[in-house]
């Protein structure tokens, strides 16, 4: 195998913010706003930390 290393001048950064609950109900498998906040309010979720300030309102795929 001929491996070689390439440095780049890019740098990664990581968001620090929290995730807002749209991003969390796509985590759980769109559970819904009740479920999430359900869980997050009870504490039922290790490292469960949500951007309170975000919109809460989560928008459900539409089966066919």
């Amino acid at each position: 195998m001929d491996v070689q290393v390439h440095k780049s001048d890019q740098v990664q950064t990581i968001q620090n913010s929290a995730p807002t609950w749209e991003t969390w109900d796509r985590c759980f498998g769109h559970i819904s706003y009740d479920g999430l906040k359900y869980l997050h309010d009870a504490n039922l979720v290790e490292d469960f930390d949500v951007d309170e300030t975000s919109q809460n309102q989560i928008v459900k795929p539409v089966l066919r």
